[in-house]
Parts: structure tokens; C-alpha cells; sequence
């Protein structure tokens, strides 16, 4: 007697079905499904950013967003500078020694907000 066809067929769940489109979603944010990126660095005349209130202890980043969340990109490694990328670049790196220390307040960062803010105005 044939096999029933519908046997032989997989039978997805719907938690499998879930998990493989987060997979997806989370492939297509890591590998480039950004609205912006640009370089953007210390010596940006005129923006808020550059000269002395530059954040990073590295002269250049890459600007990158998706949606709300925003981060950069160094040397071919994410580093989320905001909450929303925070929890959705599973890859993000903590920034570390690339936030640089402030001189003129013992344990505080330059204020990365200006960073932040371009990068959101970016995808908006």
C-alpha cells in the first residue's frame, strides 16, 4: 500500500517556525540590512562630535543603524552604542577601551550622544 504523502512531509511547529524566522531576521540586521552607514570621524568641521568631544580613542568609525538601533563599526567589529542595537546585534562588542575617558571628569566617558543622535537622524 502507497505511503501517505502527507507523512513524508516535515511537520514544522510553530516554535520552529518562529525560531527560523528570527534566524533570518537577525542574519539580514548582522549582514548589511542597514538604512545608513557612513565614516565619520575626529575631523568632522562643524559637527558636534569632532576635535576635542570626539568620544573614540581611534580616529574613524563607521556609522551604522537599522531602525533605532545604532552602532559602529571598527576594524570589522560591531560595537552598539545605543540599547536597541544592544539587544539586537547578538555579534556587538562592549565598547570598551575605544569610548574614550573624559580629561576633565576622573571616571566619566565624552558624551557619546551626539553620535547617537546622528545615527538615529540617519534612519529616520
Amino acid at each position: 500500500m502507497p505511503e501517505d504523502a502527507s507523512e513524508s512531509q516535515p511537520k514544522w511547529t510553530i516554535k520552529s517556525a518562529a525560531i527560523a524566522i528570527g534566524i533570518v531576521l537577525l542574519i539580514a540586521l548582522v549582514i548589511g540590512a542597514t538604512c545608513s552607514s557612513s565614516t565619520i570621524s575626529r575631523d568632522d568641521d562643524g559637527k558636534p562630535w569632532a576635535g576635542e568631544d570626539w568620544p573614540f580613542t581611534v580616529e574613524s568609525v563607521s556609522l551604522r543603524c537599522a531602525g533605532s538601533a545604532v552602532w559602529i563599526v571598527h576594524e570589522g567589529l560591531n560595537y552598539p552604542i545605543n540599547g536597541t542595537a544592544r539587544v539586537r546585534l547578538s555579534t556587538g562588542l562592549p565598547l570598551g577601551d575605544l569610548w574614550r575617558n573624559d580629561p576633565d571628569v576622573p571616571g566619566l566617558k565624552i558624551n557619546i550622544g551626539p553620535v547617537i543622535s546622528e545615527g538615529l537622524k540617519r534612519c529616520e
